[in-house]
């Protein structure tokens, strides 16, 4: 039982690098993605958009999405 716990417990903090892992690769490759035509969609109000968004990313508040 103890040893079941032990490789469960390995698995979760494996689990766990491995996402911020790729947080991370995708943070550092957002440049690249963009020049390859990827949209980032900012889905905050107008507002929360003008307080600090990503360049040249595109913004429809969830509002307006959820109209649609």
């Amino acid at each position: 039982m103890k040893s079941l716990l032990i490789v469960c417990g390995i698995a979760l903090i494996l689990y766990a690098v491995y996402r911020i892992y790729r947080f991370q690769i995708l943070d550092n490759g957002l440049p690249e993605l963009i020049k390859k035509g990827a949209v980032i969609l900012d889905v905050r109000t107008e507002k929360e958009y003008e307080t600090g968004h990503i360049q040249g990313s595109v913004t429809i508040s969830l509002g307006t999405i959820r109209e649609w």
